[in-house]
């Protein structure tokens, strides 16, 4: 709201006085809100009223949006006519253009007027293209300032001279970088200790790679409670891969409600996948979430992605689900999906998954009176010997069947107390007919 007034307000003030002040405030605000089109707009109202502010604000607005010909032109003449902070901007987009001779040229007549923030681009630039000698003594002309003390360890860490490396960093004072470098380099020197020190100080500043090497500390050293700690950090940190990682350790742990929680923030996030299958990873740890909370309803529409992806794997696992809760009509029909997915296959992994399934088909199909299909999918089961209860249950169907033949036979092959008892009494009942 205060932004519409402040708009209304320069917009009656340029209409009256004219005054390019108005007019780069102007620009500054639709530029804060995105209005690309407006902010230059009234940069260039500025300019047209001879303001060397106004040219100064419409170079930097071409410089930050990547118009770098236009920024070039803006800032050139009075680079050129020895204005420090023209220099210092024309400099950047040469540096942006890989110009780098003539970036070092602006810079440098920049620096010679005082600029101190030309000292520090111009420092930056050499260590981004390598010439760490010459990064190093330039930015030890503005040792107060803690990037560059930040920089010259990471220039001497470059040239492998770590004593170097953690005196400057050390140099930066209460600075979360600095200790997160600090972190790093001991980890690399492998002095844990300290590692864990300086990374523990920079991850409660919420650094984030701090963060991200402290949870790789505490994975290598079996410490799975400080890494979920990190873990979690990290989660509301907004980091998708430690989200990822955090729910496949609340759904190893059977925590479906925190897994839910988090896949739900990030289910449609554009930033979610690396690949199509981690996308259906994340359908499928959803749907399973709902159905291990005994949420059928929410779960459907990720039952439907999940018959699209068309794997055997989520088909067997659903309906293990469906089985657990009771609910035997939904997992037939996913034990019967994944059946069909392997049931031609000759591995032997898939030989025996294909008997596991048969098993639990043929005990939904028991437990519903459904016999002669119970005794189709158990017949299959029991040559893998997948489930003692199979061979049971096959003998249960052919015991109510009269066929005591085939029922003794597979009691025998059970061989468990239970089975051994049922044996008894057929045996029994066999020897009274007998002596009739």
């Amino acid at each position: 709201m205060y932004e519409l007034e402040k708009i209304t307000q320069l917009e009656k003030e340029i209409e009256k006085n004219n005054n390019p002040k108005d007019m780069i405030e102007l620009g500054q605000i639709y530029d804060k809100l995105f209005n690309e089109f407006l902010a230059e707009k009234y940069f260039k109202m500025a300019v047209n009223c001879e303001s060397i502010e106004g040219l100064f604000y419409l170079g930097n607005y071409y410089l930050k949006n990547d118009r770098l010909n236009l920024a070039e032109k803006a800032f050139k003449e009075l680079a050129d006519k020895g204005n420090s902070e023209f220099q210092n901007s024309l400099a950047k987009v040469y540096k942006r253009q890989l110009k780098f001779d003539l970036a070092e040229k602006y810079f440098k007549l920049s620096i010679e007027q005082g600029n101190k923030n030309a000292i520090f681009n111009l420092g930056y630039m050499y260590f981004c293209i390598d010439k760490h000698d010459l990064s190093i003594e330039i930015f030890k002309q503005i040792l107060d300032d803690p990037m560059a003390c930040i920089i010259i360890g990471k220039s001497y860490h470059a040239k492998q001279d770590f004593e170097n490396c953690e005196r400057y960093l050390k140099m930066a004072g209460n600075h979360s970088e600095a200790y997160s470098l600090l972190g790093l380099l001991y980890f690399e020197k492998e002095n844990y200790e300290q590692a864990e020190k300086y990374l523990k100080i920079s991850a409660e500043k919420d650094n984030k790679d701090s963060q991200k090497k402290l949870c790789q500390l505490y994975q290598q050293q079996k410490n799975y409670i400080a890494e979920e700690k990190y873990l979690r950090i990290l989660a509301n940190n907004g980091d998708v891969e430690s989200i990822l990682v955090l729910t496949e350790k609340y759904m190893e742990q059977e925590k479906y409600k925190e897994a839910l929680e988090l896949y739900k923030r990030i289910e449609n996030s554009s930033v979610i996948t690396k690949s199509y299958f981690d996308e259906m990873k994340v359908k499928y740890n959803l749907c399973k979430c709902y159905l291990e909370l005994g949420c059928f309803e929410e779960a459907e529409e990720y039952l439907k992605c999940i018959e699209e992806f068309d794997m055997y794997d989520y088909f067997f696992e659903i309906a293990d689900i469906f089985y657990k809760k009771g609910k035997n009509k939904e997992a037939e029909k996913y034990y019967l999906l994944a059946y069909d997915k392997i049931k031609y296959r000759e591995y032997e992994i898939s030989k025996i998954q294909r008997s596991k399934i048969s098993y639990y088909l043929g005990k939904i199909y028991f437990e519903a009176g459904r016999f002669s299909l119970a005794e189709k999918y158990l017949k299959k089961a029991v040559k893998k010997e997948c489930k003692i209860e199979a061979f049971i249950l096959l003998a249960e169907i052919y015991e109510k069947q009269n066929n005591l033949g085939l029922a003794k036979k597979y009691y025998s092959e059970a061989n468990t107390k239970e089975a051994k008892e049922k044996l008894n009494l057929i045996e029994q009942k066999e020897n009274l007919i007998n002596n009739l």
